[in-house]
């Protein structure tokens, strides 16, 4: 007889387990990245205008130690009728030099003091962009929308492959992120079709011999090819090779569909472009299964470049670019709190009934906590989530 522990394991209840788990783990994640981007943000706009305020005061206070000059002038001028002319002129010139000397060294004083500050708060500003930013990464890296549509690009650059995703989901969202390659295992390096199988040759066209009527294939090596592009979606994956001393490419073009598959081949030179697969005197002489394996094993490894995400470089609300150089994001919040509140909502009442909820499990009172941390700006949080007394 099987223990109880073995039974679990072997149970279908353990991997729906293991997927709640991550989902608790991720729906937390989401909550309090959120919450990071917005407390971050409020700071940020506080800092701004502080900023602001400054440069404001410090404006005015130029312009008032401007204006002094004209009022001392203008004070010693009205002094006409009771001194000479002469010694009016002699005084005038002694004061205005004076005072202009003076109202300077204040002006540079005060603007020595100013810009102190405005130092300090620029960079404390730049500190909170960066956090406001990194912590919508680390919200949006949980995937909290509902994604229709996804598309997968690589391009080899300098000898180095650039990755990013797009993703195109509901409620008129859409974002991309870089992958950092240099930490996947195949694209760390110049892929080349040898990587997973040798001896690649596809048929590019048909000659006889003299010993044979019959038309035999001519053959292209291709294991040395290496990767340049790639595309992939949720059902299919376009790919391009590169010989580099022939500048010879082959298109390749994967399709999978539930159970049926199929691969299409364009191979491509200086002085011809030959559609292999569309071609049955070439095709019928076509090994397609290691190619077909090998693209298959490819496409999984560029999925697997989802596990390294570097950095959202775009994400669009409604045509809005939430993170430009504004950083203009608190309708981006609020649609956000929209959207995950009702999954949120359920966490937490699924984890108040669990006994000994772990630190997976996004409960009431962790909730609080964190929303706590927006301070005055908390209450709309609290009220969407069902937590306000």
């Amino acid at each position: 007889m099987q223990s109880d522990g073995k039974k679990l394991l072997s149970s279908p209840a353990a991997p729906l387990q293991q997927q709640d788990s991550q989902s608790s783990r991720a729906l937390k994640q989401s909550f309090t990245s959120l919450i990071d981007a917005m407390r971050f943000a409020y700071h940020k706009e506080q800092l701004e205008n502080k900023i602001a305020e400054i440069d404001s005061r410090s404006k005015r206070g130029s312009d008032d130690l401007e204006n002094l000059n004209s009022k001392i002038e203008s004070l010693v001028k009205s002094l006409s009728d009771e001194i000479p002319q002469d010694l009016l002129d002699e005084l005038s010139t002694q004061i205005s030099g004076f005072s202009h000397l003076a109202i300077e060294q204040s002006k540079a004083k005060v603007e020595q003091k100013n810009q102190g500050q405005l130092a300090e708060f620029r960079s404390q500003l730049d500190s909170e962009v960066t956090k406001t930013r990194q912590s919508i990464e680390a919200f949006i890296a949980t995937s909290p929308f509902m994604i229709l549509d996804k598309v997968l690009s690589i391009k080899l650059i300098d000898g180095a492959y650039e990755a990013k995703g797009t993703y195109r989901c509901a409620d008129d969202i859409q974002y991309e992120f870089s992958y950092d390659t240099k930490n996947s295992r195949v694209f760390s390096k110049e892929f080349r079709l040898s990587t997973f199988e040798k001896d690649f040759r596809v048929p590019i066209s048909l000659g006889k011999t003299w010993l044979r009527r019959d038309q035999v294939p001519d053959y292209e090596r291709i294991d040395q090819y290496a990767l340049v592009s790639a595309e992939s979606s949720e059902t299919n994956l376009i790919v391009v090779f590169k010989h580099q001393e022939k500048e010879s490419r082959l298109r390749v073009v994967f399709s999978k569909h539930d159970s049926h598959s199929s691969l299409s081949i364009v191979y491509s030179d200086s002085q011809k472009t030959v559609d292999i697969t569309a071609t049955p005197s070439l095709n019928r002489f076509l090994d397609t299964e290691p190619l077909e394996k090998t693209i298959e094993r490819l496409w999984l490894s560029i999925i697997d470049l989802e596990n390294y995400k570097a950095d959202v470089t775009k994400l669009v609300s409604e045509e809005v670019n939430v993170i430009d150089n504004k950083l203009d994001c608190f309708e981006f919040f609020a649609k956000s709190w929209r959207i995950i509140a009702p999954r949120i909502i359920q966490e937490m009442k699924n984890a108040g009934d669990v006994q000994n909820s772990t630190d997976e499990r996004l409960t009431v009172p962790f909730a609080l906590e964190r929303i706590g941390l927006l301070g005055e700006n908390a209450d709309p949080i609290l009220e969407i989530l069902d937590l306000k007394n």
